[in-house]
């Protein structure tokens, strides 16, 4: 009993010994959200110089809305690995909720900062709004920021949304760490802007995901020059004349006839920089910014990458500019235009981007083709001419043709994911066969507003035997429910199944002569989909789905209570992560049912009621916040 007195206080002050140790202090704190960091940061002096520049590793855009935070990032630019800016506030004058609603009434920057007007950098300085529109930031915001003494150089994540201005000012920006990178764009511009990939690669040359959103064109520099070799442009008075003509300097200085006179000329292929293999991680480096705490130094762990200009080439990309519309006004003289490729002057750059992701944005085939020279690494590719569900616009024109398919096949063999959407064009299923054929190490397929059939079915089991991610929805075909309905009970692979628009009847078959059997793929982690049955039979049969994180029920118009026979079916679903669900019309929810939810998923950081009583939306917060979920993001829609 002695020996267990003696111990027992031992053991105590070990623990709280363990608590002022920077290096386990920091190791806890990776997994500890902004709100728990904010309040271990004003616990002691201590452990203020630990937490303070943890706050700011991940940037959201509504931190910008807030007073006084530009300021006090500055200083703490080199610890940020994210940082996301959209134009648009978030505080917005059309919304029904107030400003005062929107922006939290307190604020803890001036508590944790403590910035006087002395600093060196006043909020007077810094832009905060445009003042043509109250609503929105001025991008000189986000450049102030990137473009400090001290740089961003553990910025891996890059985010930009920007609203009637040219997509080319974020190349702009200097972060050549970043390896993730969006940038988007909203509103219908009169006139699209052009952006050419090599800019991009010249700007972020450590790209491994790029995503581009907007109502904006992307080509390739390699892709237009290639256009013009082979094609000569002659301009002057007089009428179109044709023939054999010399492609040598001497004949442009021979008057020719109006209009414009195309001729051949042997096109030489420009040679491709043969591919290299990826670089290397970059080494960390230690934090500039080191901390002293119980007479013990510490610098991290801040990862911070050496300068990047002593470890990476200088870029070889040229910036290039869209051509000019005065290009050929010199209407009275008689000019010859020509142009050729050499081995030396066209070279085809090679990038490390892994995924590629467009919406919305412009590009033609032999555009994709140029760009896939330039990415041989790339897995990922996701085409779609919708944005969001009311920004649909028929963006693309192309012919899907054997040459073209076998063509990037050659160019990406290593594809893993494709993702089309063409809704005003829909892919027929022979185009859906060969690129299924063309791409056996596909694991994420997806073909939305399509003719994925029964056919597209067999040959994607056939072939590409790694499938976990399909998507289907929306679909054309007809008679296919049946053979989607027995791949689900045979493939236990899928991990990701997005069926929006297919109802699978769960009593009795509908439409199809399948046996009613358990689904195969119990490893499910995102589903979207209907079912025809009662609230019970459905919850009873996502019961079976034990590991989803992201749920849409997209029919029937249900009511999840009572609980017992609804949501107790899926007591053990706690992963879940996004709950999307109709509810029936003018039928408001529960509170019980809101309050089992939150106890029973403490991962839920979505939830979505289709339908309902769209009045009862600040109710279900205020039901959240009282339950200690102040996060949790409710929406209500009335459809």
């Amino acid at each position: 009993n002695l020996l267990q007195q003696q111990q027992q206080p031992h053991n105590s002050v070990r623990f709280s010994d363990a608590l002022t140790i920077p290096e386990i202090i920091l190791a806890i704190a990776v997994f500890l959200d902004r709100s728990t960091l904010a309040q271990c940061a004003v616990v002691c002096k201590d452990w203020y110089t630990i937490f303070q520049p943890l706050l700011f590793r991940t940037v959201k855009t509504t931190d910008f809305d807030q007073p006084n935070f530009v300021t006090s990032f500055l200083d703490y630019t080199r610890f940020a690995t994210s940082i996301e800016w959209f134009q648009e506030s978030s505080v917005s004058s059309g919304s029904g909720a107030s400003a005062s609603a929107a922006v939290p009434k307190k604020q803890g920057w001036h508590r944790l900062f403590k910035k006087s007007a002395s600093s060196s950098t006043s909020t007077s300085s810094i832009p905060l709004r445009n003042a043509t529109d109250s609503h929105s930031k001025s991008f000189d915001q986000l450049k102030l920021i990137l473009d400090q003494p001290d740089g961003t150089p553990a910025l891996e994540s890059l985010s930009v949304r920007i609203h009637s201005l040219d997509p080319n000012i974020v190349l702009d920006l200097r972060a050549p760490t970043v390896t993730n990178l969006q940038i988007g764009t909203r509103g219908y511009p009169a006139r699209k802007a052009k952006v050419f990939m090599e800019n991009i690669l010249r700007s972020f040359p450590n790209l491994v995901h790029l995503t581009l959103e907007g109502l904006f064109t992307l080509c390739s520099q390699a892709a237009e020059t290639n256009a013009l070799v082979g094609v000569g442009v002659v301009t002057g008075q007089g009428r179109t004349s044709s023939g054999n003509e010399s492609s040598s300097s001497s004949v442009a200085s021979q008057p020719q006839a109006q209009g414009i006179l195309t001729f051949p000329v042997q096109q030489q292929q420009p040679p491709v920089a043969p591919f290299q293999p990826p670089q290397q991680a970059l080494p960390l480096a230690a934090a500039a910014h080191t901390t002293t705490i119980g007479g013990m130094t510490i610098s991290g762990p801040f990862p911070v990458t050496p300068q990047v200009d002593e470890l990476l080439p200088a870029p070889t990309f040229t910036p290039v500019s869209p051509p000019s519309a005065d290009t050929n006004s010199n209407r009275g003289k008689s000019t010859l235009t020509t142009t050729t490729s050499s081995s030396s002057s066209t070279q085809t750059q090679t990038s490390s981007i892994e995924s590629l992701s467009l919406r919305l944005v412009d590009i033609s085939q032999e555009g994709l083709l140029a760009l896939a020279r330039q990415m041989p690494r790339l897995q990922s590719l996701l085409i779609e001419e919708f944005l969001v569900p009311d920004m649909m616009i028929k963006i693309y024109r192309w012919t899907w043709s054997l040459e073209f398919i076998h063509s990037l096949r050659d160019l990406i063999p290593n594809l893993t994911s494709i993702r089309m959407a063409f809704p005003f064009d829909s892919i027929k299923e022979d185009t859906i066969i060969e690129i299924l054929k063309s791409f056996p190490l596909l694991t994420t397929v997806g073909f939305r507003n399509s003719f994925f059939g029964t056919r597209a079915l067999e040959v994607m089991q056939e072939h590409c035997k790694y499938v976990e991610c399909l998507d289907v929805s929306f679909g054309n075909s007809r008679g296919f429910k049946g053979s989607l309905l027995q791949f689900l009970q045979t493939w236990s692979r899928l991990r990701e199944f997005e069926a929006d628009g297919f109802v699978f009847s769960l009593d009795k078959p509908i439409d199809d002569d399948v046996p009613r059997t358990p689904w195969a793929c119990t490893k499910l982690e995102k589903l979207v989909c209907g079912f025809s049955g009662t609230e019970s039979m459905i919850f009873q049969h996502l019961s079976q789905l034990p590991l989803l994180s992201s749920l849409t029920i997209s029919y029937p118009s249900m009511n999840i209570t009572p609980i017992e026979t609804t949501l107790a079916w899926m007591a053990k679903s706690t992963r879940l992560e996004y709950f999307w669900f109709p509810q029936t019309r003018h039928v408001p929810v529960e509170r019980g049912s809101i309050v089992w939810i939150l106890e029973h998923w403490p991962e839920l950081k979505t939830l979505h009621i289709a339908g309902g009583l769209v009045s009862q939306k600040e109710t279900v917060k205020q039901w959240c916040r009282e339950a200690g979920r102040p996060h949790l993001v409710v929406e209500f829609d009335r459809v």
